[in-house]
Parts: C-alpha cells; sequence; structure tokens
C-alpha cells in the first residue's frame, strides 16, 4: 500500500527550517533567524499593517523585529537590509502617529548605513522624513541631536542627486540640499559647549563649505580657528591640505 504524501509535510517543513536555520515567527507574516551567516528579522506583518494605515499595529510589529534583532544578532552578522527596513518602517509609522522624536531617533540609525540607505530610498522617502525632522526641531530647537541628525540626511540626500547633462536642475538641488545642512552646521557650532566640540563642528562645517558649496575662503577660516581652539593634527593636516589647493608657498601651507 502506498503511504500518503500528506505525512511528509509537518515534519519535513520542521527539519528543513532547522537545517537552513530558519524559524518562522510565532505571529503571523513574521519571519526570523539565520540564513548562512545573515541573522535577520524580516517584518510583514508589521510592513502590511503599515500598508493598512494601522500604524500603532505596525509601530509595535517594527519595534518587536529590531529589539529581537537586537538581542539575537550582533554587529558582525545583522542582515543590515532587513534591519534598516524595519527601522524606516517605524519611522513612518511614528510620523503618520506624529511620533516626530522616536521617528528623528530612527532615521538616525537609518542614515547610519550609507550603503543600504542609498539603494532604498525613493525621492518621496527623503521629503517625509525631512518633515519628521523638521517638526522634531520645531518642538526642541537646540538638540544636537536632532540637528546633527538633520544635518546627515541634507549630506546624504546631496549625494544622492544626479548632475550633469542628463539632469540638468541636479547641480542646483545640490547646492540647495548644502545651504541647508550649512544652517544646521552654523546652529551647532553655536551650541558647542566646549572647545573640544566647536573645533570638531567647525571642521565638519568646514567640510561642507569646501566639497558641497566649493568655497575654499569660509572653509579655511573654519579650520584655522578649529585648530587654534584644538590643535589635532587631523585638523592641521586639513588645513595644510586646502591651503595647498588653494596655492599657498609651501612655508604657508605649514604655517600655524
Amino acid at each position: 500500500m502506498r503511504r500518503s504524501s500528506t505525512w511528509y509535510q509537518p515534519s519535513v517543513a520542521v527539519a528543513v527550517a532547522f537545517v537552513f536555520g530558519l524559524v518562522t515567527a510565532s505571529d503571523a507574516g513574521a519571519d526570523r533567524g539565520t540564513r548562512g551567516s545573515s541573522c535577520y528579522f524580516q517584518a510583514s506583518s508589521a510592513d502590511k499593517a503599515l500598508k493598512k494605515s494601522d500604524y500603532e499595529a505596525a509601530q509595535a510589529g517594527f519595534t518587536a523585529a529590531i529589539d529581537w534583532t537586537a538581542q539575537n544578532c550582533n554587529d558582525k552578522n545583522t542582515d543590515k537590509r532587513f534591519l534598516f527596513e524595519n527601522y524606516m518602517g517605524r519611522a513612518k509609522a511614528r510620523t503618520f502617529l506624529e511620533e516626530n522624536d522616536g521617528a528623528a531617533e530612527d532615521i538616525a540609525h537609518m542614515l547610519q548605513n550609507p550603503f543600504v540607505l542609498r539603494g532604498k530610498l525613493m525621492v518621496g522617502d527623503w521629503r517625509w522624513m525631512q518633515r519628521a525632522l523638521d517638526k522634531a526641531i520645531a518642538q526642541n530647537p537646540k538638540s544636537v541631536t536632532l540637528l546633527e541628525t538633520r544635518a546627515e540626511l541634507f549630506e546624504q540626500h546631496a549625494r544622492q542627486i544626479h548632475t550633469g547633462p542628463t539632469a540638468p536642475k541636479g547641480a542646483e538641488t545640490k547646492k540647495k540640499l548644502y545651504r541647508e545642512q550649512l544652517k544646521d552646521r552654523t546652529a551647532l557650532v553655536e551650541l558647542a559647549t566646549s572647545d573640544d566640540d566647536k573645533a570638531q563642528r567647525l571642521y565638519r562645517r568646514a567640510n561642507v563649505y569646501e566639497f558641497g558649496l566649493k568655497e575654499r575662503e569660509p572653509a579655511l577660516k573654519d579650520l584655522d580657528e578649529a585648530v587654534k581652539l584644538d590643535p589635532k593634527p587631523k585638523y592641521a593636516q586639513r588645513r595644510k591640505e586646502l591651503r595647498s589647493k588653494m596655492g599657498f608657498s609651501v612655508l604657508e601651507t605649514w604655517k600655524k
């Protein structure tokens, strides 16, 4: 008598999941575990809730995914693509719930993975992210963390803008984003409470001037001040390189 094939399905499914390190989450629509050397949590149910505008459920689902990843994965084996998507999903849910501080915190996590970010975000994503940060900063205009996050958002967005014959408005858009970043960098300089902090923020603003806006004079001024406040080798080296680009003599290049 031929054995029915139905006996095979439950036991084999468990065996296959065990062998390949795939663990199906108890909640519907979630897949978590390891695949090869990758540790991940795919929060499908949370994603569905987000699409259905059930933002409370979406936030809870993405939070569960983020927490599980923190508890079960490490820096080396975490699949940053799934983690990025979970932070982005929760940031979106929090934005709709007007929890802008929480959304800003998630956006900061997203910006820590620029290589993943560049392949995931569409034009509309930059807009809602900026709106969330704008609202959070409006409520707390002296928050260093929020200003740093928005400045980094402008930086990453500018890097995504294409320029050249096929994108005639690209250069203008890029420059506008760097101008917006410059405002936040200036605010951060003004909020510095120590020489070390101020020097570091001047250094970062100098980068915006030189590399973003192609304005070398104000960049050099910032680097001069940074070196006076905190003579770290990297500040002095950057100033030397900039002076060289600007045509300073060898003696002037090394002048303190």
